[in-house]
């Protein structure tokens, strides 16, 4: 029971580690996207 309990610690303490890192990803990702479809709106206004 005990063992489970630090397991179970320990990968929530990992888990926070990584998520920030995932939200960052993921930020990066959607802002790389959007600026796409920025560009792509751009151009057809300038056609």
């Amino acid at each position: 029971m005990d063992t489970a309990a630090e397991f179970t610690r320990q990968q929530h303490s990992s888990w926070d580690e990584a998520y920030p890192r995932w939200k960052r990803l993921l930020r990066t990702s959607d802002s790389k996207l959007r600026n796409m479809e920025v560009y792509k709106l751009e151009r057809k206004r300038c056609k």
